[in-house]
């Protein structure tokens, strides 16, 4: 645990936690997807933070059993605790502290002579030295204690120095890229995750770089079962993310950015289930317009789609899938960024990481509705809003507003309907001095009649021209007019309205 200032209060802090059963608020998903979880009571400016292992970089178990069994018995502000050894926090502040980060960092240096000077001649080296050797850390740990010895002329003994600087050729070139700067190779990107599932346990840790391989293969490129499971839209998929993303950030709407130039991830669709298109939303990083950030996504060596960003607002973007991936229960996709970036070398913000799409949802299947039985009720309290599929805005308590030129529905029938069965859309047209024109699609068949409506309540009733056997309904609404409230000096409002959706229906007559 590390704390942050107002130490006194900390132990009133823990026995409070204590009481209030934490364990059954914090769950094992918890910490694994997060290295640290801050907690602070309201109203108070302190915090404190429960780490789920001592190193990020380090997720085997046995680290953290050997912290455990060699902590020392210490007192806290009159509490009697325990403290890691001498050996680990050194270990501890070397790794933490030396990783890359945009402004040169020199407080591990400080921490490292405080550990030595408090441990004086107790200081056991051979056990730091086979301890980080253990976790493939001591070339990182060497390269530390060199730069240590020289700022403060602290004697390191020669023969710990030469045992840490004898890891294979990847320990090596990790800790030459760590001084370096952030990932931004594929090579380098490699080095790092074989680094990382090699220290998964201490046994693989011990092992060769090619008898790691196969765990290194599962990791990127294994079967979704034995990965983390990320998402779950509607019930009827999960998304699975494989790998090349960060964890996910509780933002509004969530959702997770890319790591690096390459992202790959699963979608597994109930069984039975299929879908046409592929739903896509999110937003890009990139410098400015002039210079938009391009995402490529693959579905194997096919290319689906090439997207362009030039803003960093949320676009939804429809894919049609090949007629291959219709049906097929495990879709893998690789988005390729072409031009990934870290907001730290654009000067907007401390982060260093490799940012490239940030991805809010992903859906290749549509929504099972019984539009026919009870209308399809459209608002903010709503499940029947997963019928919303493009050019929405967000929904209200008792409607939602299209917003700009296209927009579209998309949902799956349980039972077969009538050729004869026609779609009722019930809601508001915004318009004012003139109608709002425009046309409908229905499955990708244009409606002959076009849209004209004017200001008020509509009930836009289209037909459905069922195939028999095809379930999916695929709405599209196409405004050639669209205006905003800003632009008619209503408000400041600046979305560009049409309909404003209510209810959906499917009247079956007959």
């Amino acid at each position: 645990m590390i704390f942050s200032y107002r130490p006194s209060k900390i132990p009133k802090i823990l026995t409070e936690l204590a009481k209030h059963e934490l364990s059954r608020q914090l769950t094992v998903s918890d910490l694994t997807q997060h290295h640290a979880i801050a907690l602070r009571r309201s109203g108070e400016h302190f915090s404190v933070d429960i780490h789920g292992r001592p190193l990020r970089d380090v997720r085997a178990e046995e680290l953290s059993n050997e912290f455990f069994r060699h902590a020392v018995l210490c007192e806290f502000d009159d509490h009697k605790t325990h403290r890691p050894c001498y050996e680990h926090m050194l270990l501890h502040t070397i790794v933490h502290g030396t990783e890359w980060a945009l402004e040169p960092r020199y407080d591990w240096l400080a921490d490292a002579v405080m550990i030595l000077r408090a441990a004086e001649s107790g200081f056991d080296w051979n056990f730091l030295s086979a301890c980080a050797g253990r976790y493939r850390l001591g070339p990182i740990v060497g390269q530390a204690l060199r730069k240590l010895a020289q700022t403060f002329a602290i004697a390191i003994p020669h023969a710990v120095l030469a045992t840490l600087s004898r890891g294979d050729v990847v320990d090596q070139i990790e800790a030459r890229q760590r001084a370096k700067g952030p990932v931004r190779h594929f090579s380098h990107r490699l080095v790092g995750t074989l680094q990382q599932v090699r220290r998964q346990d201490v046994g693989l840790a011990g092992r060769s770089v090619f008898a790691s391989m196969p765990a290194l293969w599962k990791k990127r490129y294994g079967s979704p079962a034995l990965t983390q499971f990320a998402d779950r839209v509607d019930g009827d998929e999960s998304v699975f993310y494989l790998s090349g993303w960060h964890v996910p950030e509780d933002v509004d709407p969530p959702g997770r950015w890319t790591d690096g130039s390459s992202a790959v991830l699963a979608i597994r669709r109930a069984s039975g289930r299929s879908g046409r298109l592929l739903r896509l939303s999110g937003f890009a990083i990139q410098t400015d317009r002039n210079h938009p950030q391009v995402i490529d996504l693959h579905a194997g060596w096919r290319r689906l789609a090439r997207l362009r960003r030039h803003t960093q607002d949320r676009e939804i973007d429809l894919i049609p899938l090949p007629s291959a991936l219709h049906e097929r229960e495990l879709i893998i996709l690789r988005l390729r960024i072409r031009r990934p970036l870290s907001p730290a070398a654009i000067g907007r913000s401390p982060d260093v990481r490799q940012l490239g799409f940030f991805l809010q949802d992903i859906r290749a299947t549509s929504s099972i509705r019984d539009a026919s039985s009870v209308p399809l009720k459209i608002h903010n309290n709503s499940s029947d809003i997963a019928i919303l599929w493009s050019g929405w805005s967000r929904p209200e308590a008792d409607g939602c507003w299209s917003d700009g030129a296209e927009a579209s529905l998309l949902w799956t029938s349980p039972s077969d309907l009538p050729a004869n069965a026609r779609v009722i859309m019930s809601g508001q047209i915004f318009a004012t001095d003139q109608p709002l024109t425009g046309s409908v699609f229905v499955n990708g068949h244009r409606v002959d009649r076009p849209l004209v409506m004017n200001s008020g309540p509509v009930n836009l009733s289209v037909p459905l021209s069922a195939i028999r056997g095809d379930r999916e309904i695929h709405i599209g609404l196409r405004f050639d007019n669209p205006r905003s409230p800003r632009d008619l000096g209503i408000s400041s409002d600046n979305r560009r309205l049409g309909l404003f959706l209510q209810t959906v229906f499917i009247e079956v007559n007959g």
